[in-house]
């Protein structure tokens, strides 16, 4: 959890992403002292994010017409 991983005392960054579209693991970002945090826009707004990359995966399981989109095409919003 966010706890643990603040107590390894890692350094400072710049940047933490989260390149999941599931937000259960958001709450690391946290855990992490990093100037920016980047991760796909989810439901929840327990955790926002500086930057939130649009969300893909649910509307298109949702409609039907598109194919989950691939992590070459997640990387290339990056």
């Amino acid at each position: 959890d966010a706890q643990r991983l603040r107590g390894l005392g890692l350094p400072a960054f710049d940047i933490a992403i989260d390149l999941r579209h599931d937000d259960d693991t958001r709450a690391l970002l946290w855990g992490i002292d990093a100037a920016v945090r980047v991760g796909f826009a989810g439901l929840s707004r327990l955790w926002p994010l500086d930057v939130a990359l649009p969300e893909m995966e649910a509307s298109a399981r949702a409609s039907g017409l598109l194919p989950p989109v691939n992590a070459t095409t997640r990387l290339v919003l990056l």
